[in-house]
């Protein structure tokens, strides 16, 4: 299931379409969080937030948080921490 995270192009390939995604570095720990779109949230869980599938699971299981736009993920690592825990 790797093959759906490109970590190259830092997009996600679900069902023929890519969404992007990337990492921010948790300062203060020795790891680091993945980030995407809400368009990808919205493919990934029905509408009880309940995932569509086991495999759709498994990549929102690896997703820490969802934002409205790709431009969203253009800010800082801090500033998308602070989103992040701020919600």
């Amino acid at each position: 299931m790797t093959e759906i995270f490109d970590f190259h192009t830092m997009q996600i390939n679900w069902q023929g379409k890519q969404y992007p995604f990337r990492e921010i570095d948790m300062k203060d720990k020795p790891d680091y969080v993945l980030v995407s779109v809400v368009d990808l949230e919205r493919v990934l869980l029905e509408t009880n937030d309940f995932p569509v599938n086991s495999k759709a699971e498994w990549v929102d299981n690896k997703i820490a948080y969802y934002f409205e736009s790709e431009e969203d993920l253009h800010q800082s690592d801090q500033v998308l921490l602070n989103i992040i825990y701020e919600s």
